[in-house]
């Protein structure tokens, strides 16, 4: 089984597991520069922008810039 990451999120007294809020197998567009296309970089597990390297984790939110937008993964 592929190591996957998953985001936890507390329910009641418990926790539960759910999906990552973007897509692994999609490619995204950097928020920096709409040209740019940001992809999931299994081995970093974040996912980075090809032209900046703008690093963004499995929520979409920015870990390091120079973006200051987290990528929309809806």
């Amino acid at each position: 089984m592929p190591n996957i990451p998953y985001v936890l999120d507390k329910q009641h007294e418990g926790f539960k597991v759910d999906k990552p809020f973007c897509s692994m197998e999609k490619k995204y567009k950097c928020t920096l520069n709409n040209n740019c296309g940001v992809t999931w970089n299994t081995r970093a597990s974040k996912f980075i922008c090809e032209c900046h390297g703008c690093e963004f984790d499995l929520t979409g939110k920015v870990i390091k810039g120079p973006a200051v937008d987290d990528i929309d993964c809806r």
